[in-house]
């Protein structure tokens, strides 16, 4: 059984500072927002088909991303690959209903939620596509602006709590809600990449804190996600890095959300393999 909210109507959602307007409310089901699905697609400029035969839903956006989903089914394909979702879309009067955070998320959106107003906030990720990371296979020391973090070079493979108290141990140096844009690089040691711009940037000083310059890789099992690690989302434009994971959540720290610094955004470990594109860790294989 899939439980609905009885004041799910009141829920607004809003795309680009435009609210979105529908035939048939937003739901809260499953604590998930859920709108219709036709409405979401071709707002995000996403060709979207219907099978009557299967129930299924096939949008292909602007960039070639292949977004497939099925009413009841509690899998989503992005690309192929294979999802779980906890919110499966649903009928309800005559439309089919999607998660829509799911939803703009696999097609490169940045998706948010203001209580106070029940309004779900749908808007460009605040980055640069590909321009924030620069591929390198020197590392730029000179090119290192605006930042004063002390990394100790020399750092042997720490222990996941202890990369985890490296990197909140910049919390006060690097407050919630300090403004950060593309406008501020950062150097790594990482190796794959010279210096990173504005997400990417505060993930790297993260990274050199908790891992000093240990070398860097490059892999897409998103089945071996560790503390410390960092994560290219939304088609390759945005970067997060993992603070702490449980049995279900994970919880990040990233540079650039809202041109700011934010710690403690989370995902669920489904929802990070929806949205997510590689990983770049630290640890050894």
């Amino acid at each position: 059984m899939t439980s609905v909210n009885a004041a799910s109507n009141e829920v607004a959602v809003r795309l680009d500072g435009t609210n979105l307007q529908f035939d048939v409310p937003p739901q809260v089901i499953n604590n998930r927002v859920m709108i219709p699905m036709r409405v979401i697609f071709e707002a995000l400029n996403a060709t979207v088909k219907w099978d009557d035969a299967t129930l299924s839903i096939t949008a292909l956006s602007k960039n070639g991303d292949v977004v497939k989903l099925s009413i009841g089914n509690e899998y989503i394909y992005k690309n192929d690959r294979k999802v779980t979702i906890d919110s499966p879309p649903v009928s309800i009067n005559g439309r089919t209903l999607v998660p829509v955070r799911v939803i703009a998320e696999s097609l490169g959106r940045a998706v948010s939620y203001r209580s106070d107003s029940r309004t779900v906030i749908i808007e460009p990720v605040d980055t640069l596509k590909e321009d924030n990371l620069i591929e390198d296979t020197s590392i730029d020391t000179s090119i290192n602006t605006s930042i004063n973090t002390s990394i100790n070079t020399t750092t042997p493979v720490p222990t996941e709590e202890a990369a985890y108290e490296k990197m909140i141990a910049l919390k006060e140096q690097y407050p919630e809600g300090m403004a950060w844009t593309n406008g501020n690089v950062y150097a790594w040691n990482g190796g794959i990449y010279s210096r990173g711009y504005g997400c990417v940037g505060f993930a790297f000083i993260l990274s050199d804190a908790a891992f000093g310059n240990l070398p860097a890789r490059k892999h897409t099992d998103f089945n071996n996600i560790q503390v410390g690690d960092i994560v290219r989302i939304n088609n390759d434009t945005h970067s997060v890095i993992i603070l702490s994971i449980d049995d279900t959540n994970i919880t990040l720290a990233e540079g650039n959300y809202n041109s700011s610094i934010h710690w403690g955004r989370m995902f669920t470990l489904e929802h990070i393999k929806a949205v997510g594109d590689y990983i770049i860790t630290r640890y050894p294989e």
